[in-house]
């Protein structure tokens, strides 16, 4: 996912995210398990840090460099939906995380 991505390739927003939220979560590096659990354990994390990535994006879409200007503008596009359509593929994920160790 291009949120953790962004979050793990810089030090700097990590550190902006973990100022504003302490307790912030970490994201997850790479596929330490199954598909399903990495995902679940994803989108968990970008449910909870939501708000203060909003805040580190909107930082930089004001303060930053042209660069980091475009790709903060980019990510400050989610909404509402998309936002409730991740909620729902964590549920989808759960279901599928119990049915892939079952198999």
């Amino acid at each position: 996912m291009a949120v953790a991505s962004y979050f793990r390739r810089s030090a700097v927003c990590t550190k902006l995210l973990h100022d504003l939220c302490p307790d912030a979560r970490a994201f997850p590096k790479h596929h330490e398990v199954r598909f399903a659990q990495h995902e679940v354990a994803l989108i968990d994390a970008v449910s909870y840090n939501m708000a203060e990535c909003k805040q580190v994006w909107d930082s930089f879409s004001t303060n930053g460099d042209r660069k980091q200007k475009a790709e903060a503008r980019g990510f400050l596009t989610w909404n509402d939906k998309q936002i409730w359509m991740t909620a729902i593929m964590d549920d989808v994920l759960e279901i599928y995380q119990v049915l892939q160790k079952q198999f």
